[in-house]
């Protein structure tokens, strides 16, 4: 193994799921984008590959130190065929993982001879300890090998990265960011940015990735980094992609207030859900002043007990009330729902697509439930699931339910539910001209494709 401190020459690299058509939407690799410019700051020689958008050779390996693969529960078979070809073909490379799932399944890659090191949570601050401190006890929140043939330390967890405004910018420029694509989208190429980290909220689904503290960046800084990607990228549209964009108000109509200061014209999405009951009608009529097209909520379900029991902390009613207020300021919407909840009856999954109808939202998308470790649900479940295999893909949008249905539903029961879904919200002579309206008919053919290889239709 090559010796951390004498590394020079580091290569990121993000896997394509295996099975791509199950993916209808790549995104700029953010993660990646951050690791690597900060990197280029600390004096290394660093370099993105993004297997979504096009195949590489692995062997362009031989000319790195360091391999670092971005894992997800989606892309997880083929980072580790191309970690396995790399420990046999090049032994003596230094290899780590960070993601999602490397925090999620830690102690199960642990088993793996071939990683060198396993990240957990947010890697800037941890990587550069990992190829840079003097004293191994320095070394927070990474499993690693000290050399090739000893076991694992763990030093303990780092804190979270406090000053976000102190983050250099994403290497936006080492990715070409038209290769990208997003449904729904109105231009072209397109970004996603972070404004903000972490999600004071305890969904009981959800793993908290970057954990429950929220940590923003400065109005400022946001602004300084979108003036960047219009003017010198020439990028059309931003998605914002914070779990809590809004939870500020006062910093959500600052940063609207910048961006008409400096003139700045650009189309923008909020696609990553965003709380309803921190979106009012101040909020929405200044997105939608500065080119917001597009906001997306996460009601989950339209059953007031299990939004209760996944401790969502949401009233029904204030959804569609934000849904009324976008429409006034002629903001579409899209809705996301989860199905096949363990309590869920075949009547409150069908109270769910009733409710997704009544809602009158433009888009909406319906996912099955998937249980994953470390998410407060697993102790209300109390073995009612297994774990999805942390060496098979899965994807969130089209997956088998991993978790047993306490009113008998199987797994076809809910696959034929999920159908029920998508074709009583989109087969609609309405829903269908919005689609022919907003998305070329080279898109909208990929999406129908999409549609029938996941079975959601």
């Amino acid at each position: 193994m090559i010796n951390r401190k004498e590394i020079k020459n580091v290569l990121l690299v993000i896997e394509s799921p295996r099975q791509t058509d199950h993916s209808l939407n790549t995104m700029p690799p953010l993660g990646l984008l951050y690791l690597d410019a900060v990197l280029e700051k600390n004096g290394f020689n660093s370099r993105i590959i993004d297997a979504n958008c096009g195949s590489y050779d692995i062997d362009i390996v031989k000319d790195y130190d360091l391999i670092g693969f971005s894992v997800f529960c989606s892309n997880v078979e083929l980072s580790f065929e191309k970690i396995s070809y790399i420990r046999k073909h090049y032994p003596q490379k230094n290899i780590v993982i960070g993601g999602p799932q490397s925090s999620l399944y830690s102690k199960e890659y642990l088993a793996n001879p071939d990683i060198n090191a396993i990240f957990i949570g947010e890697s800037e601050n941890n990587l550069i300890k990992y190829l840079t401190a003097v004293n191994d006890e320095d070394i927070k929140g990474v499993y690693f090998r000290q050399d090739s043939n000893s076991g694992f330390k763990f030093n303990g967890l780092s804190t979270d990265f406090e000053d976000l405004n102190a983050l250099p910018l994403p290497s936006y420029h080492k990715v070409d960011l038209n290769k990208y694509k997003l449904f729904p989208l109105n231009q072209k190429p397109f970004a996603g940015i972070l404004t903000s980290r972490g999600c004071t909220y305890k969904c009981s689904f959800c793993y908290h990735n970057m954990g429950f503290k929220w940590r923003p960046r400065s109005p400022k800084n946001i602004v300084d980094e979108i003036e960047y990607l219009s003017k010198t990228l020439k990028v059309k549209e931003i998605c914002i992609v914070d779990d809590n964009f809004t939870f500020d108000k006062k910093r959500v109509l600052e940063i609207c207030y910048l961006i008409q200061k400096r003139d700045i014209k650009l189309k923008f999405q909020l696609e990553n859900g965003v709380r309803v009951d921190l979106c009012d009608e101040d909020v929405v009529r200044s997105l939608s002043e500065i080119g917001v097209w597009l906001l997306c909520f996460a009601p989950e379900s339209g059953n007031a007990e299990s939004l209760k029991k996944m401790q969502k902390g949401l009233e029904l009613e204030k959804i569609k009330a934000v849904v009324e207020c976008c429409r006034k300021y002629k903001i579409r919407t899209y809705a996301f729902y989860m199905i096949g909840f363990p309590w869920e009856s075949r009547k409150d999954i069908l109270n769910t697509i009733d409710y997704s109808n009544s809602l009158g939202t433009d888009f909406a998308h319906f996912s099955r439930f998937t249980v994953f470790p470390n998410t407060p649900i697993v102790q209300m479940l109390k073995g009612h699931f297994s774990f999805p295999d942390p060496y098979k893909d899965i994807s969130l949008l089209s997956s088998n339910v991993n978790v047993e249905n306490m009113h008998l539903l199987t797994v076809e029961d809910l696959n034929a539910l999920i159908k029920v879904c998508f074709r009583k919200f989109y087969c609609k002579a309405d829903k269908i001209l919005l689609l022919l309206r907003t998305t070329p008919l080279a898109v909208l053919f990929k999406v129908v494709i999409y549609a029938f290889k996941t079975k959601n239709i």
